[in-house]
């Protein structure tokens, strides 16, 4: 009996420590509940996108916690956000690409390789706007981006057009990570 009870509580926990130790970034999981999050209001709202200057606003339902929306490398620390849930003060480090606002996905031409949220040097609530404000981190090279088809990239400075926002096709891997 005892070590049934032991094994259902370490099928329990199993994930958590699983998911702790695989060297994941903060910033991969908070990439990873914006597309679900995106993915849920894209299906309540006919496949189209929602405004650029109120991409957060959106999203925030999905997700229910500000902390999503910030970068780790904004200076507020890996798990810190705005105090309670206050949207209008702290910083969040993420960016929506203007020219997406409101289009339905099937208007994008490559959804896969389209950046649509980026790392950026705007810390405001619902920081939208052109790619020239993506903030190169991981020493000046490398960003991180959500594309809207709803994947987590690295791109680098120079591998996608900073005023259509495309990938290159076979962009130059900054550091794989586990998906």
């Amino acid at each position: 009996m005892i070590a049934i009870v032991l094994g259902v509580v370490g099928l329990i926990w199993w994930p958590v420590f699983a998911n702790a130790r695989d060297g994941r970034s903060p910033d991969f999981y908070r990439l990873r509940s914006m597309s679900r999050a995106q993915e849920v209001y894209l299906q309540d709202h006919d496949m189209r996108l929602q405004r650029g200057d109120l991409w957060m606003d959106a999203l925030y339902p999905y997700v229910k916690t500000t902390t999503t929306f910030v970068d780790s490398q904004t200076g507020l620390g890996e798990h810190e956000g705005p105090a309670f849930n206050d949207r209008k003060s702290g910083e969040y480090g993420y960016s929506f690409f203007q020219p997406l606002g409101l289009k339905a996905l099937s208007e994008i031409e490559f959804p896969d390789r389209q950046i649509m949220v980026f790392q950026s040097s705007d810390l405001r609530w619902n920081a939208s706007g052109p790619l020239d404000s993506m903030a190169f981190r991981r020493g000046g090279v490398a960003a991180r981006a959500l594309t809207a088809f709803g994947s987590s990239r690295i791109v680098e400075d120079g591998t996608f057009s900073k005023s259509a926002g495309v990938i290159d096709a076979v962009p130059k891997p900054f550091r794989k990570e586990k998906e």
